[in-house]
């Protein structure tokens, strides 16, 4: 699948408990968790691991459920996902305003160049900005060349080739290509993180979010989090080719629009658009397990029913995120053929794909399958229908707004006037 978001049981105490430990009615309240024997280590001693079943059988024989709220909370995560996507297009506008000023002096010239014919400063700054990375790359690679030349002939020539072929590849890549590799590089970091024993327990806890924890900030984190290697490939595959596309159209919409600013470039609207995407097909993710999830486990529990913690897993992934790409994709070119990786295996246009998975998510979020994260893809994908209809004159706001607030600063003379180009 395309930009899967999986479910991920991170920890051992997802485990069903034992059943001579009677029902989950005998759990800690809600914010313990459901706790199981942890594995221990081969090298701990038999007295270490006696003591910590001691322990965690003396929680289990805590309170119930009765005691404490049900209830993941609701009210926080919603102003969190709110403040960080919204911090998020601020920062990006004063960024983008920043860049477009920079290479608004650097430019010399004003050529129609864009491919859509565009009769503005956009097109020539976006070319101009190509054409210094080209010669900083140039220029990196002649002082490469220098190093090498006490190598032998056969050794240089090796890597000077492997040099320029990764400098020629960077140097093609447009920017939201560009912004796709690097978020795919962040990514990587965190995998890598989750491999190293010592920082393993905080990778999975900071990446990944867990409804019943009370933290907020892993609805931000937790996309960048993935539960293993095919996972992560996966959904770096499906960035880097839906990515692209996605910033094509915000960046198109910008540019070409009558009375829209000038932009050089376009990379931090779509790294804002990316992130908060991802934190809202998070949000999405925890209100369902809020409302639906726990008042269904809760229900079970008063009727007698066992239940076990798998119901309610953390979720991590970029999957939600890149599920808006999709969409905006999908609305922006719905004739576009691609190939999926499983079922059919023939090429079909990417409006009927979509489609297709939109439904089947929300067959399995009716039937309760658990394997994918299908609210949090209902949620993506539902940010990046908004977004593909009113994204584009909410960043020409922020944009507007982060002038304003740069020209304030600047304190103009008395009696001048405030003006946005």
């Amino acid at each position: 699948m395309l930009g899967i978001r999986c479910y991920s049981g991170l920890r051992t105490a997802f485990v069903k408990p034992s059943p001579s430990w009677g029902r989950m009615r005998q759990v800690t309240p809600l914010c313990q968790r459901f706790y199981s024997p942890r594995s221990h280590p081969p090298h701990s001693t038999p007295e270490r691991a006696s003591l910590e079943l001691e322990k965690e059988r003396s929680i289990l024989q805590e309170p119930m459920f009765s005691n404490a709220s049900p209830k993941p909370r609701i009210a926080v995560p919603i102003l969190f996902a709110l403040l960080v996507s919204g911090l998020g297009f601020g920062v990006a506008a004063v960024r983008t305003n920043e860049e477009t000023e920079k290479w608004r002096e650097r430019i010399s010239v004003v050529a129609p160049i864009f491919p859509w014919g565009v009769t503005s400063q956009s097109a020539t700054m976006y070319g101009e900005w190509r054409q210094a990375k080209g010669r900083a790359w140039q220029e990196a690679f002649d002082n490469f060349q220098k190093k090498t030349v006490a190598l032998p002939a056969t050794v240089r020539s090796f890597f000077n080739y492997a040099y320029y072929y990764v400098a020629q590849s960077w140097v093609n890549l447009t920017e939201g290509k560009e912004m796709s590799y690097k978020l795919v590089g962040c990514f990587a970091a965190v995998y890598v993180m989750g491999l190293i024993p010592a920082a393993r327990q905080f990778a999975h806890r900071a990446f990944s979010h867990d409804p019943l924890s009370g933290r907020v900030t892993t609805l931000f984190t937790s996309q960048f989090g993935h539960a293993g290697l095919l996972h992560m490939a996966v959904n770096s595959f499906a960035l880097l080719g839906f990515g692209e596309f996605a910033w094509s159209y915000l960046r198109h919409k910008q540019v070409s629009g009558a009375g829209k600013m000038d932009e050089a470039l376009s990379g931090y609207h779509f790294l804002a658009f990316h992130l908060a995407a991802g934190t809202v097909a998070a949000l999405t993710s925890h209100l369902f397990a809020a409302r639906v999830l726990v008042p269904r486990m809760m229900s079970a529990i008063s009727k007698g029913g066992e239940v076990t913690a798998t119901q309610i897993l953390p979720s991590t992934g970029a999957s939600g995120a890149i599920w808006a790409s999709l969409m905006v994709t999908a609305l922006g070119w719905p004739h576009t053929t691609v190939t999926l990786v499983f079922l059919p295996f023939f090429p079909i246009s990417i409006g009927t794909g979509v489609y297709g998975l939109v439904a089947l998510d929300i067959i399995g979020l009716i039937r309760g399958w658990r394997f994918f994260d299908h609210a949090g893809h209902l949620g993506g994908a539902a940010f990046g229908a908004l977004y593909f209809y009113y994204g584009p004159g909410w960043w020409e706001w922020c944009r507007e707004q982060a002038a304003r607030l740069s020209l304030s600063r600047r304190s103009p003379p008395p009696g001048s006037t405030l003006t946005v180009a």
